[in-house]
């Protein structure tokens, strides 16, 4: 064999060599490269403590607006307390999820402190008939390509246990499953501290806050989506935003409200919507002083008339 044919043969080799390797990265479970141009909207609704005051008329106001948003959405999130004191009232929880049932996109709920009482006498009755009546205590769902993650975290909140499930190990599961594809994570309670009345409040126990700032610093998660504090906030851990909203139901004298969120090829970004359903009587105001039906917050704070 002449030089020329040895050199030949000697390239063949290294470029079979060169695809036999590739091949073996694209099915070892190794990051598989990010879906180009992805862009979706979906909505975030929470606290909706339906049963109590005029939470019922607000929720109704919520899902009609919801319905009439001009964008395509391809799910709803209702990130916890569903309703004000679940404790087995079943025509309240069938009539609730009647009422959502009328989104014309599919909804997936997580569990509040309100919807399973924090370590209740009843606990195990009460997980049982959420299961049996709502759905699992925490899922997933993909969508295209971005895997939502509806994560039940009032154990870690409160300090209880429930029985066969370890939240934060399921998480771990979870995103670890992922192999590397961007996710939302959507919870009840966030895991910061709480400001209201004047103080600060704790916020989940320092050894769950460890483990979950520890979480989210090695998976590919994009944002955090929490309710629970009745007001808007933002914060960031390891690097990731968690987005508080405001709630639905009428608790602290504010209007009722929701959020357009996008993703957009990894960032994610909100509006809120502000409802004219019932609330609270104020101050009256000026008579010059006018108001739009509807603000759009955007995340920086700033609120423009559509």
């Amino acid at each position: 064999m002449n030089a020329r044919s040895r050199y030949i043969l000697l390239a063949l080799l290294i470029g079979a060599a060169a695809i036999l390797v590739c091949h073996a990265s694209s099915s070892s479970g190794q990051t598989p490269p990010p879906a180009a141009d992805v862009r979706f909207y979906f909505v975030q609704i929470t606290d909706t403590h339906l049963g109590a005051d005029r939470n019922w008329e607000r929720t109704v106001a919520a899902v009609e607006a919801v319905n009439a948003l001009p964008k395509p959405i391809e799910f709803v999130a209702h990130t916890g307390d569903i309703f004000d004191r679940f404790v087995h009232n079943a025509s309240l929880v069938e009539a609730g999820m009647g009422l959502f049932k009328r989104l014309h996109a599919p909804v997936h709920f997580v569990p509040g402190n309100h919807d399973i009482p924090r370590g209740g006498e009843d606990l195990t009755a009460e997980v049982k008939f959420f299961r049996q009546r709502v759905g699992p205590l925490s899922h997933t769902l993909e969508c295209h390509g971005v895997l939502m993650i509806f994560f039940y975290v009032e154990p870690l909140a409160g300090n209880f246990q429930v029985a066969g499930y370890d939240p934060l190990a399921w998480l771990e599961s979870t995103l670890k499953a992922a192999q590397g594809r961007p996710a939302i994570i959507f919870i009840h309670s966030p895991p910061v501290r709480d400001f209201f009345g004047g103080r600060s409040h704790a916020g989940w126990p320092h050894e769950y806050v460890m483990r979950w700032n520890d979480l989210l610093s090695r998976y590919n998660v994009k944002a955090v989506i929490a309710g629970h504090f009745h007001r808007n906030e933002t914060h960031h851990i390891a690097g990731v935003p968690l987005f508080i909203s405001a709630a639905i139901a009428d608790t602290i004298g504010l209007p009722g409200s929701f959020r357009l969120y996008k993703y957009d090829n990894g960032r994610v970004t909100y509006t809120t919507h502000y409802l004219n359903g019932p609330r609270r009587p104020a101050a009256p105001a000026p008579a010059s002083a006018s108001a739009p039906a509807v603000i759009r917050a955007s995340a920086s704070g700033t609120a423009t008339q559509p």
